[in-house]
């Protein structure tokens, strides 16, 4: 292998990897120290031990992605074979240019290629030769300012046809005005130099100033916001939601009852609920299906019933007729709204009639009027069948004489008597 050829090789890899439209940016205010260590691997012709090496390196920056390196390297290695035989005494001097691929991100790929001055000692007798190399690596930026490489190299000999190699690692320092102009180093679309945050997370929505948005200015980033609508002024935990003190899942600034017990149930405002709507909150309602309008007591469980009620209702009926008329139900509502108040007591209609006629049909007719009452209770108030009874007493009971229109016309009624179940 010629030299002429390796140098066109070289060339060619170096050239043809990207335009050369990116000498475009130049700029001369970057340098860079990279003080490291190798690993020399001599070629297998060459009966000497691989070794490790240490290395520096001065560089200079034409743009983000071009760049020269003016180096020395020193190592010594043993023979394989011959102990008796000196060590050998390496020293390299190097000049390389370096192509860095993605020259904006944190990892970047690169090539490098270069001449080196290669000359060794053996047993007092020195030699020169000139090397060409090539070098494929990797760099990782850590700040603008540091950063770590990695490369793997072959060095080409012409005048005795054997290729070395070396795996080398360096730590960069690089310096100059306008550094952090060539830099998005977080990928957040901000250049370094503009950037007051500058290890933002790749996918991360940020500001102008390249900091993480933060929607409802509560100091939590939209990222790590678990509540991006809270409003302003309302202290957040670090989830960015408004703090609910008492875990009622109402924010303390909504909360009306902020000092609720823990797993109770609460409405919007944060205060406990009272869902059988008895005045009774449900962490202190011992009976919590009570009826809407019901009366109860302390512990939200029904008022019982400690005295019979008569409730004499206007109801008349046609003369020998038991048929029920609309104005009956005006008069009922007072029952049905005293029945859902006890609603363990009980009702019984009763059916009275004046005594005119047949003691025997006017019970009959008595009978069925207390029935067709009840059910009339029962059908449009909703009562429980089982809460209401009926009785006809026919002429058995008058409140007033028979003797006149008007007494008979008291007597012909209906009556309510309402009373505990037991």
């Amino acid at each position: 292998m010629t030299r002429r050829y390796i140098q066109a090789l070289i060339i060619i890899a170096f050239l043809s990897s990207r335009p050369l439209c990116a000498l475009d940016a130049l700029s001369l205010e970057s340098l860079e120290i990279s003080p490291g260590l190798g690993y020399y691997l001599f070629d297998g012709e060459r009966d000497f031990n691989d070794t490790a090496y240490g290395r520096i390196g001065f560089g200079l920056y034409l743009s983000p992605a071009i760049a020269f390196e003016l180096g020395y390297s020193s190592l010594q290695s043993e023979h394989k074979y011959i102990k008796e035989i000196d060590d050998i005494d390496v020293q390299l001097f190097h000049f390389d240019a370096y192509y860095y691929f993605r020259s904006d991100k944190r990892i970047q790929p690169y090539i490098s290629t270069g001449i080196n001055s290669y000359s060794e000692e053996l047993s007092g007798n020195k030699s020169d030769e000139t090397l060409l190399n090539l070098a494929g690596g990797v760099k990782y930026i850590m700040t603008p300012n540091w950063s770590i490489r990695s490369d793997l190299r072959a060095f080409f000999s012409d005048d005795e046809n054997r290729i070395d190699s070396a795996i080398s690692f360096a730590l960069n320092y690089r310096f100059g005005r306008g550094l952090t102009q060539q830099f998005d180093l977080d990928s957040d679309g901000v250049t370094d130099d503009k950037d007051r945050c500058l290890a933002t997370s790749s996918g991360i929505n940020v500001d102008d100033i390249g900091c993480p948005l933060d929607s409802d200015k509560d100091a939590i980033s939209d990222h790590k916001d678990h509540c991006k609508n809270t409003p302003e002024s309302v202290a957040v935990d670090p989830n960015g939601c408004p703090f609910d003190s008492d875990r009622d899942n109402v924010a303390d600034y909504l909360d009306q009852c902020p000092n609720t017990p823990e797993h109770l149930k609460t409405d919007a405002t944060g205060c406990p609920v009272d869902d059988d709507l008895d005045g009774i909150l449900n962490n202190k309602d011992q009976c919590p299906d009570t009826k809407p309008g019901a009366k109860v007591d302390k512990r939200g469980c029904y008022l019982p019933l400690v005295k019979k009620v008569s409730l004499s209702l206007s109801i008349s009926f046609d003369n020998n007729s038991s048929q029920t008329k609309p104005e009956h139900h005006k008069e009922l509502e007072q029952v049905a709204e005293y029945m859902n108040k006890y609603p363990q007591a009980i009702v019984t209609i009763e059916g009275h009639s004046d005594s005119i006629g047949d003691a025997a049909y006017n019970k009959s007719i008595s009978q069925k009027r207390a029935d067709n009452i009840a059910r009339m209770l029962v059908k449009d108030f909703n009562i429980e069948a089982f809460r209401v009874k009926s009785v006809g007493y026919g002429e058995e009971y008058p409140i007033t004489s028979n003797e006149t229109r008007a007494g008979r016309q008291k007597n012909r009624r209906v009556v309510a008597i309402v009373s505990a179940s037991n």
